[in-house]
């Protein structure tokens, strides 16, 4: 048994050079929560925009409102805590979208084929 390491403190609570303070550790865990907040909202409305017709609209459309609130929560700690959001922002909103419509439509297009016998 390796007893050298047996009289060393926990690192619990200590920071190490460099390691951010609680305020800024804080800050970044809103900021990265907030963005994936973000990003899935917008998937959201891709996907709506594709299946929103659908039966299964509601579904996402439920999954959607969710994430609003989520979202809602989000923007009102970015404000309240004075967090600067990510810069990634607007990326996220058309990647978000586009990543949405392209899943909707693959899961649309596995709908159709399975509906159609196959030949070979």
């Amino acid at each position: 048994m390796d007893t050298d390491t047996q009289d060393e403190p926990p690192l619990t609570g200590r920071r190490l050079h460099g390691d951010p303070d609680p305020h800024t550790q804080v800050e970044r865990m809103i900021r990265v929560d907030h963005a994936g907040e973000y990003g899935a909202a917008r998937i959201y409305a891709g996907q709506l925009a594709v299946l929103g017709r659908k039966p299964v609209g509601d579904t996402i459309r439920a999954m959607a409102e969710q994430e609003q609130r989520h979202l809602e929560t989000f923007d009102r700690l970015v404000v309240e805590r004075r967090v600067r959001p990510t810069a990634l922002s607007p990326v996220w909103h058309v990647a978000g979208y586009a990543l949405g419509v392209a899943t909707a439509m693959l899961a649309n297009a596995r709908r159709w084929r399975a509906r159609w016998p196959s030949k070979t």
